[in-house]
């Protein structure tokens, strides 16, 4: 896209002014040397003095200045985008200089596409590119729109001041860009196709391709870093030493990411940029000068089409823009490129060649074969999936449809397609399809409904998910749940039946361990007193020879089984307590409260002191949160757990155990940790498991505890579990609903 280039004096006469800006302007260059622009401009040349007023008054540029309007060179207004800078010497204003680009034709395609996002929001070319700018500390001193927009800011004026690490991305890419940034600044030298991640402020991920120039003052020291990133088109930031406009120039195409390359009439190149001379193969621009298309890499694949391009150009007068064309880069790859044309104008007005500008635009055509790939594929879902799809207008019309078979549908398409869904189906179906639109259209994010429709195979039941999209429209997404809802229905007969079941099994297992332990405890009685029978038998007949069978009888084989009885009997007593308190959790009521976790673990604490100082173990306790349950239920849990970890110490070292407690979610997470035995794997889930012990003879009990604890945790609607390594340890977790 050509450019047009100026320099006023104080006075506002012109010192310098390009071709380029001279044909716009519709006047020679002779014939604008040393006057002003309302002199020549007679319609805009107001505007145009008053921008270059403000830049000597507030003695910096003004940038992305849009003037519309007409010149002696145009029959019609049009509008161009134009940049003041001030011009310093000495540290002395001593003009101004004027940057202009003519974007009548992307200010058209901007009304034409207003409704969509338009990636038009920059004044340098019609492609969406994110430009910013930093100082050397990294602090941001400017950005464009689209660039704001990305990081969530309203304008890109509220990027001044800020850095990459007040930005959405993680810290570790913000330290990535600085440390780019500072590989331009120290080196001097730019850093072009930067691959890397970016988050964005709607939390989404980019891939961006960026390219990174130093920005350098009048005196050739660098201040700071300028940025590209994304789809670049012709867009620079222009340096704040104008004074020599073709260095200025130079440095703007140099540093440009797209490529930019000029030939004469016969198409013989005449120069280009650095990204172009790498494109062709060339390790200096320079190399260019003399060669044709013949003369590289893409010879004898696109040669001869870009050069009737040329020749197009050159012959009507007229630019050629959006060329989508493909290239033959030197590294051997195909690259697909966006190329614009336009003649090349000498001061006298005369076509001398052609200028070409181009960028690469492979990732988007690539992503765009992605697009009608994937764009297939959901089609292909969308017939193989059982679920129907129907796109509506917001107040039910029904616009479209997707069905992998019509014998799914509840009527043919002829009779819904343009007709509202209330319409369609029956009246309460109807109305709870009308209900659902309504909460849709009052800013509900999602509705989900079922209805059941009568049909020739009898009643199905319908699962309809609604969903808003653009354009105030609705997508339904409808599933027959017929047999879904008769496996719910079974199951929920199964779980009644369970629940039955279950609750008949502890009535059994509480009249059963009762009537035992009633007849335990006559047999118990009974073996006391054969005991003491026994003992007056013994002392009667002390006279009996002591080797004699009877006197063995009665002084060994007969005490030593009442001892097994009693001790059996012992044993089963203790299994059928176990078994009663298992029984009596099935029916127990729990009562819930908020409960004070530290006051309740002192008093589990308290009632362990004994043994605790027994085994000389350290207790160490953080501040728990409160949860919510029954004080003597909770009680039992902890004190089973804490005591567990006393018994099944290690003999090694002393016993540490570390209680602390944390809020998940909507639960309180508590956790009982030992340096103990520790759990081998296989067993981690067995301990749960009614009359599980791992060490019968270490230590007495029935085996029942962790199945109380879990039956207690499971009543208050939680869920305990270990973790655990042998010889070095276990912790127990225990989740518990926080308090209200």
């Amino acid at each position: 896209m050509p450019v047009g280039v100026a320099i006023n004096d104080l006075n506002l006469n012109y010192l310098y002014i390009n071709p380029t800006l001279a044909q716009i302007n519709g006047v020679s260059v002779e014939n604008t040397m040393h006057k002003t622009p309302r002199a020549i401009l007679p319609t805009i040349g107001e505007q145009v003095e008053a921008a270059m007023r403000q830049v000597f008054e507030l003695g910096k540029p003004v940038l992305n200045k849009e003037i519309t309007g007409q010149t002696p060179a145009t029959e019609s207004p049009k509008t161009w985008l134009v940049h003041y800078y001030p011009l310093f010497v000495e540290g002395k204003i001593v003009g101004v200089g004027t940057v202009v680009i003519d974007i009548t034709k992307r200010k058209l395609v901007e009304e034409t596409l207003k409704k969509s996002e338009s990636f038009l929001s920059t004044i340098f070319n019609s492609i969406p590119q994110a430009i910013f700018w930093k100082d050397r500390e990294g602090i941001y001193l400017g950005c464009n729109e689209t660039f704001a927009k990305t990081v969530g800011l309203e304008n890109s004026q509220q990027i001044i001041g800020k850095t990459d690490f007040d930005l959405p991305w993680p810290h570790r890419e913000a330290e990535a860009y600085r440390q780019d940034d500072k590989e331009v600044m120290e080196s001097g030298r730019g850093k072009r196709h930067i691959i890397e991640p970016l988050k964005k402020a709607d939390g989404g991920r980019l891939w961006i391709d960026t390219t990174k120039v130093p920005l350098v003052d009048s005196r050739g020291a660098v201040y700071g870093v300028l940025g590209i990133y994304d789809d670049i088109t012709e867009r620079k930031h222009t340096e704040d030493d104008v004074r020599n406009s073709q260095q200025m120039l130079q440095n703007v195409l140099d540093d440009f990411p797209g490529v930019v390359f000029w030939k004469d009439q016969n198409s013989v190149y005449l120069g280009c940029n650095k990204a172009f001379a790498t494109a062709a193969g060339l390790s200096d621009p320079k190399e260019i000068v003399g060669k044709t298309d013949y003369d590289l890499p893409w010879a004898g694949t696109e040669a001869d089409s870009y050069r009737r391009d040329d020749k197009e150009v050159i012959s009507s007068g007229a630019a050629k823009i959006g060329i989508i064309e493909t290239q033959f880069q030197a590294d051997g790859r195909i690259a697909w490129f966006d190329t614009s044309k336009v003649p090349l104008i000498s001061g006298e007005g005369n076509i001398i060649g052609v200028l070409g500008t181009s960028h690469d635009i492979t990732d988007r055509k690539h992503g765009e074969e992605q697009l009608r790939q994937t764009l297939n594929e959901l089609a292909s879902i969308f017939r193989a999936l059982p679920d129907l799809y129907f796109r509506m207008k917001a107040d039910g019309t029904i616009l479209d449809y997707k069905a992998g078979h019509l014998a799914d549908l509840y009527v043919a398409p002829k009779y819904f397609l343009n007709k509202k869904m209330q319409a369609v189906l029956p009246t309460e179906a109807a109305n709870i399809f009308a209900k659902a639109l309504d909460d849709i259209a009052k800013g509900q994010e999602q509705a989900t409904i079922e209805y059941s429709l009568a049909t020739a195979e009898g009643t199905k039941r319908w699962e309809s998910r609604l969903l808003p999209i653009e354009g105030e429209q609705v997508i339904a997404f409808v599933r027959d749940i017929t047999e879904r809802k008769k496996g719910q229905e079974m199951q929920d007969k199964l779980t009644r039946e369970l629940k039955s079941k279950n609750e008949e099994l502890e009535t059994i297992l509480y009249i059963a361990s009762h009537d035992l332990r009633s007849a335990l405890v006559n047999i118990q009685g009974f073996s006391f007193e054969l005991s003491d029978s026994l003992k007056m038998i013994t002392a009667d007949c002390l006279g009996l020879e002591p080797q004699s069978k009877a006197a063995i009888e009665l002084r060994s084989n007969i005490p030593e089984s009442l001892n097994f009885i009693i001790g059996s009997v012992s044993k089963i007593d203790s299994i059928l307590n176990g078994l009663l308190r298992l029984s009596r959790l099935g029916r127990q009521r729990i009562s819930l409260q908020n409960l004070d976790m530290d006051q309740l673990m002192s008093h589990v604490l308290k009632s362990l002191e004994y043994k605790i100082r027994e085994v000389d173990a350290s207790i160490e306790i953080a501040p728990l949160p409160w949860c919510r349950g029954d004080h003597s239920l909770l009680d039992q849990v902890f004190s089973n757990i804490i005591d567990n970890a006393v018994k099944y110490r290690s003999p090694s070292r002393r016993l540490i155990i570390n209680i602390e407690g944390r809020i998940e979610n909507e639960h309180c997470v508590y956790s009982i940790a030992d340096n103990g035995q520790g759990i081998k794997p296989e067993f981690v889930e067995k301990i749960f498991e009614a009359f599980h012990r791992l060490d019968p003879g270490q230590s007495a009990g029935e085996g029942l505890g962790l199945s109380i604890v879990r039956r207690i945790v499971q009543l208050h609607q939680g869920k305990v579990w270990v973790k655990a390594i042998p010889n070095e340890g276990s912790t127990f977790y225990v989740s518990l609903p926080k308090a209200n």
